[in-house]
């Protein structure tokens, strides 16, 4: 038989964590993609609402969803950090520096 070994808390708040940044990680990549795509400022929001789910279509509701996700990444890997695994523990560093850099970033466009 084989020996698992079983998470500890510590550990799902850090994989929570990384799950919970890759959200606004993903459309932040997408908005550069569509803006790179398109000339205006006009165009490349229209075309971006649609990969959006309709609750969300707003773009102040999208903000507050991605600023609200990434700081709630940042709380779970902050948590999560004292993981045994080195692995682990470089991936969950690095989400708290993209998930911080990803917060200023929305915080001074809501400005």
């Amino acid at each position: 038989m084989a020996n698992h070994r079983k998470l500890t808390t510590k550990e799902i708040f850090a994989i929570a964590g990384l799950v919970a940044g890759f959200i606004p990680l993903y459309y932040q990549a997408l908005w550069i993609y569509i803006h790179n795509l398109f000339g205006s400022q006009a165009e490349s929001v229209a075309e971006f609402k649609k990969y959006l789910p309709p609750l969300f279509r707003d773009p102040h509701k999208a903000t507050f969803l991605f600023l609200a996700l990434s700081v709630f990444s940042v709380i779970l890997c902050v948590i999560g950090i004292k993981t045994t695994k080195k692995s682990l523990k470089v991936a969950v560093i690095t989400d708290i520096f993209i998930c911080s850099l990803l917060i200023l970033m929305l915080l001074f466009s809501m400005m």
